[in-house]
């Protein structure tokens, strides 16, 4: 089942070629598309969680999917021990040719 949005980008761009112009669309969607599901999460510390690592998250219905860490916070404090915060964005519904 394929999920629609009302959401529209408009970019306007000169190509020489229908391939440039269709590589220029390509570059503006994927970078669009990094905008369009990002979010952060805590939980005890795993050296494995670094910035451009990717992840598969399960179990959130349609937010299911691959994302990339943009960023990685490790922290120990005597309070809550060793977490570490990420925050991610989604990049399994990226454009590709």
């Amino acid at each position: 089942m394929a999920n629609r949005s009302n959401d529209k980008i408009n970019s306007r761009s000169h190509a020489a070629t229908e391939d440039v112009a269709t590589a220029k669309a390509d570059a503006q969607l994927n970078a669009d598309n990094e905008q369009g599901c990002e979010g952060q999460f805590s939980l005890s510390g795993d050296t494995r969680l670094t910035a451009g690592s990717n992840i598969k998250m399960t179990g959130f219905d349609r937010f299911d999917g691959k994302y990339r860490i943009k960023q990685a916070t490790h922290s120990i404090s005597r309070s809550n021990g060793y977490t570490t915060s990420v925050d991610f964005t989604k990049i399994d519904n990226v454009a590709t040719h």
